[in-house]
């Protein structure tokens, strides 16, 4: 999936989160380009949040993001 958006010449950005859990999100997240998430689980709203913030992030453009709590 990665190698289809890194010659699609457009601005993306691939997030990897580890598990997801239900619980209440924290409304904060621990992110790192080009790596694994820091930790084993992350709350889903977690990630929707973070999936925001890197839609204006131009440094998480053309990079796969991995996310944690």
């Amino acid at each position: 999936m990665e190698t289809i958006l890194r010659e699609s010449g457009l601005d993306w950005t691939s997030v990897r989160p580890p598990r997801l859990t239900d619980a209440d999100g924290k409304g904060t997240y621990r992110h790192a380009v080009e790596a694994g998430p820091a930790a084993n689980a992350i709350a889903r709203a977690d990630v929707a949040r973070a999936m925001l913030d890197f839609v204006t992030d131009r440094s998480t453009f053309g990079h796969a993001v991995g996310v944690s709590d």
